[in-house]
């Protein structure tokens, strides 16, 4: 196993013991040669890899030696290693393609202080990065002292993040969920095979600043979320139509549309819409120039949509009031949401619009909607209702009586709506807490901790969590003073 640990040396070098992840093919290779010579030269295969001193650029203006490199193409980020068992991922990065370095901030790089400083939490590979860029990770994270002492199986993303003793094949999409989504994670311990809902909570338009009205990516939220919120995703297409999960290209060239037409090109496959090219576009044009555009990430990093968005200029323009705090609360759009939660088939768009539907919760027809999607037959969609209704105050008793959903999401969510009576269900408390741990180590954790030591009148907690997050993110200081969470903190 591959440990990265604090070696007690000056300046808090760490000490590498690697096992490169091309090794990890040699057992799997022999009975899979192709898949594994396809793998070999992924991006998948390449994703971490120690630094090599004389062969790898020194960053400018970086006095100690990187550690590792993480990425392949169009750019690489070097790692650093840090105090307290802590991988920092260094800023400016270097674009592979004209040996340029750059912040992939945008600008100048951040002032020491600043959370987007590659010395701060905002760039630590440990709890930031490092789930998606080596195999097998145990973070550990150590809470009383805030320190990592984090190792791994396998450098890259190896055969076994994909393939375990549980595989079952319709749940692919599943373990590309986990790296190539924005989410959240609920529980420790994913394996190949498990429902990604289990585990993670994946970010929709509840979330503000990540995707626009139309469901398509606004912000980092590479491929996953834009996906399931499409026509494409709800028909139960996967990554792996288009993708060959080895060498991660397309099954076939987008170039002349032979990828999107192998499905499109009448008589169609798996239900899709016929599609003939030159009646659909006589000016001419590749398919992906209008349904997969690029979109830069990273300030460098082109990256073609994922969200194959089609017109649905009701809905849009809803999101767009719902977001709106001069419109988000009008009684005049209460109808059209309970008519859109009502007729939404996608079930990543109810759980959306169920997130925005707070600022309405209280009108009768759309509380009643809330109230009926608790008993929906997606957990996504009764865990957004429940987080709804909890944060209106809501049904109590109906909130209370979800603790016990079977699906882990529901539960969590039903059990942070009823935090202050949490210790009625010793073993929802523990799962909770569980959860909480996963996030302990970053500022909105830390709040999270605070918020239930409130609620639970653990004020000496409290204001142990409080003091992190003033020490982590000093921004959030001068809210939390200003809030009911930080009055309570202030009393004597």
């Amino acid at each position: 196993m591959s440990v990265w640990r604090a070696a007690g040396l000056a300046g808090g070098v760490a000490a590498l013991s690697a096992t490169p992840s091309v090794a990890q093919t040699a057992a799997c290779g022999d009975c899979h040669p192709a898949q594994a010579t396809a793998w070999r030269a992924s991006q998948h295969a390449r994703a971490f890899r120690p630094f090599r001193p004389g062969q790898d650029p020194q960053p400018p203006g970086l006095a100690a030696q990187p550690v590792a490199v993480i990425g392949v193409a169009p750019l690489q980020q070097m790692v650093v290693a840090r105090p307290g068992g802590r991988l920092q991922v260094f800023d400016p990065a270097l674009d592979v393609r004209t040996g340029e370095w750059f912040s992939v901030l945008g600008g100048p790089p951040p002032e020491p202080s600043a959370w987007g400083h590659w010395t701060q939490r905002g760039m630590n590979w440990n709890a930031q990065c490092a789930t998606c860029h080596v195999t097998g990770l145990v973070r550990g994270y150590s809470s009383s002292d805030d320190t990592y002492a984090t190792r791994w199986q396998h450098d890259g993303v190896a055969c076994t993040a994909c393939h375990g003793a549980r595989e079952r094949p319709e749940r692919a999409m599943d373990v590309c969920l986990t790296c190539h989504s924005r989410r959240e994670p609920l529980a420790a311990g994913f394996a190949p095979g498990e429902a990604f809902d289990a585990h993670f909570r994946l970010h929709l338009l509840d979330q503000p600043g990540l995707h626009r009205a139309d469901g398509s990516a606004l912000d980092e939220v590479f491929e996953g979320g834009p996906f399931l919120l499409s026509k494409m995703g709800q028909a139960g297409i996967t990554c792996l139509d288009c993708h060959d999960p080895h060498s991660g290209a397309t099954r076939a060239s987008v170039d002349d549309d032979a990828l999107c037409l192998g499905c499109h090109r009448p008589p169609t496959r798996r239900g899709a819409t016929p599609i003939v090219v030159a009646t659909h576009a006589p000016g001419g044009g590749r398919c992906v120039d209008c349904h997969m555009p690029e979109r830069i990430f990273m300030q460098r990093d082109a990256r073609r949509a994922h969200g194959f968005v089609s017109p649905a200029p009701a809905r849009s323009a809803l999101v767009e009031a719902l977001t709106d705090p001069a419109r988000s609360g009008a009684p005049d759009l209460a109808p059209a949401l309970e008519a859109a939660l009502t007729h939404e088939p996608n079930a990543a768009w109810r759980a959306s619009l169920l997130g925005l539907a707070r600022p309405l919760a209280r009108q009768p027809g759309v509380r009643a909607a809330l109230v009926a999607a608790t008993r929906d037959p997606d957990p996504r969609v009764r865990a957004a209702g429940v987080r709804t209704l909890g944060s209106a105050q809501l049904e109590r008793p109906r909130l209370v009586a979800l603790r016990t959903d079977p699906h882990p999401q529901v539960r969590l969510a039903a059990g942070w709506a009823t935090r202050s009576t949490l210790a009625e269900t010793p073993a929802l408390r523990a799962e909770v807490e569980s959860w909480l741990a996963l996030s302990a180590d970053h500022p909105a954790g830390a709040l999270r901790l605070l918020e239930l030591a409130l609620a639970e009148g653990r004020l000496s907690d409290a204001r142990h969590w409080a003091a992190r997050v003033a020490a982590w993110d000093p921004g959030a200081l001068d809210a939390l003073r200003a809030s009911p969470v930080g009055r309570t903190l202030s009393d004597p």
